[in-house]
């Protein structure tokens, strides 16, 4: 009997709860999968294969001044391409341009240029944002030189090889662009002799020599 009564108050309860259109507490739902849960992480760059450095490039635009003995104080535009290497290797290729210059006297010879070389460059990182490179390289030079105020002016024109080592300091002004100072020392490796001949025997007027560098310019950054 315990049982039948049991049942009774059961359903009893139950045509009572439908009368009073109570609201049973919806079911909890199952919970999700782990893997459905976890928010799935944002991808990875890819690694450079073979542990490949990082590159950049970068474009730079030059004023040069030179001095050399012959010819004294000259200025030229001077262009450069490169590239870096995780951040402390650089090569870059260089290009420049002399116009027309004389040498002190009469009878003189007018120099006028063209050099394009590559140089390799260590770099750091000095302080705050400055940072600094080491460069050195070589190239050719293609030089042209005319007398003037010989009893024949005679032109000439050749390719000479020359070599360099600079000094860079460069500051970012954005992200994409910075200021860079550059200054060194430019070898000649060939020194051909324009001259003429007299009863003294051979007079040199112009042998191109060592000279002193130095360039100030905008360097713009492709990452």
């Amino acid at each position: 009997m315990s049982g039948f009564a049991n049942a009774w108050f059961l359903l009893f309860f139950v045509v009572i709860a439908v009368l009073l259109d109570l609201e049973l507490p919806p079911a909890a739902p199952p919970p999700a999968a782990a893997a459905d849960q976890a928010q799935s992480p944002p991808a990875s760059p890819e690694p450079s294969p073979d542990g490949a450095p990082n590159l950049s490039f970068g474009l730079a635009i030059s004023a040069q001044l030179t001095l050399a003995d012959d010819l004294g104080v000259g200025t030229g535009a001077a262009l450069q391409l490169s590239a870096a290497f995780a951040s402390v290797f650089e090569i870059h290729v260089w290009g420049d341009v002399q116009p027309t210059n004389e040498t002190r006297g009469s009878p003189a010879v007018a120099v006028q240029s063209q050099s394009i070389g590559l140089a390799f460059c260590v770099k750091s990182a000095l302080f705050d944002a400055l940072s600094g490179a080491v460069c050195v390289g070589g190239g050719a030079q293609h030089l042209r030189a005319r007398g003037v105020d010989f009893d024949e002016n005679l032109p000439d024109a050749r390719w000479l090889a020359v070599s360099r080592a600079v000094v860079r300091l460069e500051y970012p002004v954005m992200v994409w662009l910075s200021a860079r100072f550059e200054t060194g020392i430019a070898l000649p490796l060939q020194r051909p002799r324009y001259g003429f001949d007299d009863a003294d025997g051979r007079t040199v007027v112009y042998q191109p020599s060592p000279g002193w560098l130095s360039q100030l310019g905008l360097s713009v950054l492709w990452p």
